[in-house]
């Protein structure tokens, strides 16, 4: 007789969700079960370097402050030297050596502009405007900007003073000259206007005795000049106008610009007149010291910032962004530079003057109110052009976002892979290298004291708040203290939100290029645990040999490390790694959560 045993029952499958490609960053927007798989609901001082999720470099001390505090710097290295507004002076430092010198004083205690202009380097702040060039040997020289006196009439008569407008006057200078048709013993030259003082007299381009009446404005000559035709006396005067001056010494914020070329210097930010902006152009002198005093307009706010985009001037305000294009008008007869304004959006500004950078051509800024754009087009003919890039980081009055933390003293930077935004010491950092504008990535740091940024083509620096200049390094200490890190991986319910599941193991996959110790909790709807063992990876080498962990050699490559969370009868699960151990960096490639199903709770 045949015995027939019933048949055995068949293990649960067994399945698997693979977590890669963890290039994503920081989504703060959606709840921790609906992140994407590539992005994290928590991470901090992580960025993708090298095709994988890792430590962010740290940080050194390149040089002490020379005393003060940080204000500004120049973004761009020029002529082999990075400049620092620190304190009150200006300093260069040397990118070959790192050695810091003062460059010039009486610049005061507000952070300004520094740009090119004319084969030199210039800073714009308030109530200072100097112009750094090399110095004969070594080092640099600076001086305050020599205003321009302007030829404000041309073939004038003595007896009136009256003549042809030839240059309008200058913002800068209090001076003005006037060249006059000498007339045959006329020893009286009448001034257009009647000025504080008489600068010098000049006949036939030699100086001349005179004597001036401030009662009367008459320019008397001890000798009557010739009759030398037109133009043959000149005379210079000084009349001031204070509140033309004060618009143009307040100003903090410049730029180059002229079209296709570096045509003009403009400037802005000036108290007296927030919402104008100024340029330098005249059709017969380009002078770096010439504000003439009709060369301006106004823009629909306080500006906060300039910006070149293609063949426009990006003019930023506080509720509305605007442009300028270089165009030529004539009056009299000649030609000038003009820079008429047209807005773009005017629903949306910066208030954020630091954060203007341009980002692969194209100029990224920031809101407080409603976070970080980049303006994809300049055109006003639409307000579409301008696209938001930081819709999964701004945060709220219970979750900390870019927009709970920025402030109106925000510094940005672009190194050619990252834009930059710190403010208070916190870090938010799109990396364009790896994803569009589209669907931006970003990263969070913390511990990033930076008043402004400036960089090489290999290190990037951060002038501190101390006025001390630091720079990145490859190591992973600041300031030889260790960097806290952390990656929470997106929450998971495998498919299955009302089904239960036993996660058996986690599979993780790092990197071996560097020395790293990981720290792993799980998390699920009822446990936080952390695995009682460490994930260690360590760099090879030859001598010494690493024997701390009966250890005689070590892979070259990636390895994957298996860990059992015994996270049984879940419906979501989670893990997160961090690191606080100085020296070490915290590198994952990729993870696999093996789980069960285990049916539904009833």
């Amino acid at each position: 007789m045949r015995l027939k045993l019933p048949a055995l029952p068949k293990p649960p499958k067994t399945y698997s969700v693979t977590l890669e490609g963890l290039s994503g960053g920081l989504d703060l927007a959606n709840i921790s079960y609906r992140v994407a798989p590539h992005r994290s609901p928590a991470m901090k001082n992580m960025c993708w370097r090298g095709g994988a999720l890792a430590s962010r470099r740290g940080q050194r001390l390149a040089a002490p402050s020379p005393g003060g505090e940080g204000r500004a710097a120049a973004q761009r290295e020029w002529n082999g030297a990075l400049f620092f507004h620190i304190g009150s002076s200006v300093y260069a430092m040397d990118c070959a050596t790192e050695a810091v010198s003062r460059v010039c004083g009486g610049v005061g205690s507000v952070g300004g502009s520094f740009f090119e202009y004319g084969g030199a380097l210039y800073y714009k702040t308030r109530g200072a405007y100097i112009r750094i060039t090399p110095a004969s040997g070594a080092g640099f020289a600076a001086a305050p900007v020599e205003p321009y006196v302007p030829v404000t009439l041309i073939n004038a008569d003595p007896a009136t003073g009256s003549g042809d407008t030839y240059q309008p006057e200058n913002r800068l200078s209090p001076c003005k000259t006037v060249w006059y048709t000498a007339a045959e013993g006329v020893r009286d030259y009448h001034l257009p206007v009647k000025a504080e003082r008489v600068v010098s007299a000049e006949v036939n381009g030699a100086a001349a005795a005179f004597s001036y009446s401030s009662a009367t404005g008459v320019v008397s000559f001890s000798a009557a000049p010739a009759a030398l035709g037109a133009n043959g006396v000149r005379i210079c005067y000084e009349k001031a106008n204070d509140e033309a001056k004060a618009a143009i010494d307040s100003c903090v914020y410049a730029e180059v610009y002229g079209g296709a070329t570096g045509l003009c210097i403009v400037m802005a930010g000036s108290q007296a007149q927030p919402e104008a902006y100024f340029w330098n152009a005249n059709h017969a002198a380009m002078d770096a010291g010439y504000f003439p005093v009709d060369c301006y307009n106004l823009a629909s706010g306080p500006v906060t910032g300039f910006g070149r985009q293609q063949s426009a001037l990006v003019i930023f305000s506080e509720n509305c962004i605007g442009k300028a294009s270089a165009e030529t008008r004539e009056i009299a007869g000649r030609s000038y530079v003009n820079l008429p304004y047209s807005q773009i959006n005017a629903a949306l500004g910066c208030d954020v003057p630091g954060s203007v950078q341009l980002v692969e051509n194209n100029l990224v800024f920031a809101s407080r109110r409603s976070g970080v754009y980049q303006i994809l087009s300049t055109s006003a003919s639409g307000e579409n052009g301008i696209l938001r890039l930081s819709g999964r980081i701004e945060g709220g009055e219970r979750k900390k976002g870019l927009l709970k933390t920025l402030g109106a003293g925000a510094v940005s930077f672009d190194d050619g892979e990252r834009y930059w935004l710190v403010s208070a010491g916190e870090a938010w950092l799109w990396d364009y290298s790896i994803s569009g504008a589209g669907d931006p990535s970003w990263f969070y740091f913390t511990n990033i004291d930076a008043a402004a940024f400036a960089g090489t083509r290999e290190k990037t620096y951060l002038l501190r708040h101390d006025g001390g200049i630091a720079s990145f390094y490859d190591s992973f200490n600041d300031f030889g203290a260790a960097i806290e890190r952390e990656y929470e991986f997106a929450a998971q319910s495998f498919g299955a939100e009302d089904a239960l599941k036993n996660v058996e193991e986690m599979a993780l996959t790092v990197a071996s290029e560097t020395d790293s110790l990981m720290r792993l909790e799980y998390k699920s709807d009822r446990l936080r645990r952390e695995d009682p063992l460490p994930i260690r990876a360590y760099s090879a080498r030859l001598i010494p040999r690493n024997l701390t962990y009966r250890m005689l050699s070590v892979g070259n490559f990636a390895h994957t490390v298996v860990r059992a969370p015994r996270a049984l009868g879940v419906k979501h699960f989670s893990a997160r790694l961090y690191n606080n151990e100085r020296g070490q960096d915290m590198s994952v490639i990729s993870a696999k959560i093996i789980f069960k199903y285990a049916g539904r709770e009833r």
